[in-house]
């Protein structure tokens, strides 16, 4: 546990330096995934697929892949607006048929996240029961066996 929260900090870090060196918002995309194997083949699947619609969504070519005990991360500057830029990753979020798996986080210019409550966008739902998923993963209402495999299966079945 403490590498997966060590590739966390060092993914902040990349974030940060990016934003340092090209002075805009930066976007970071990774896989939702519960547990400690955050490197599987299905991970790798559903990434290389958020990979792919985030670089059509924001028509990039600029990007850096970051790999560690943390699964795999995508980081990219944008040049849009922030309430643009995090409109267009909570659109692949809601509407891409793997986008429920899919964490894209919007930095703004000084390092702080801009969240979807900031732009009135609707919690995220949680994958099992369609409540608050941050409540649902607070308190650990559902058997993280039955959250892997409901994703396992949501990724089999694209």
């Amino acid at each position: 546990m403490d590498r997966i929260l060590d590739d966390r900090e060092k993914r902040y870090n990349e974030v940060l330096n990016l934003i340092d060196k090209t002075g805009n918002i930066v976007v970071c995309g990774k896989v939702n995934y519960p547990g400690v194997d955050k490197c599987n083949p299905y991970i790798q699947k559903a990434f290389e697929i958020l990979k792919e619609a985030l670089l059509a969504s924001f028509k990039i070519d600029d990007y850096a892949v970051l790999k560690g005990y943390d699964g795999p991360a995508i980081i990219f500057s944008s040049n849009l607006k922030i309430s643009d830029t995090k409109r267009t990753a909570v659109k692949i979020e809601e509407e891409h048929p793997l986008g429920r798996i899919f964490d894209i986080d919007v930095y703004r210019a000084d390092g702080s996240p801009i969240s979807r409550t900031e732009l009135d966008f609707p919690y995220r739902k949680c994958i099992i029961c369609g409540k608050n998923a941050k409540i649902c993963v607070r308190q650990r209402a559902h058997d993280i066996n039955e959250v892997i495999g409901k994703i396992n299966s949501i990724i089999e079945n694209y």
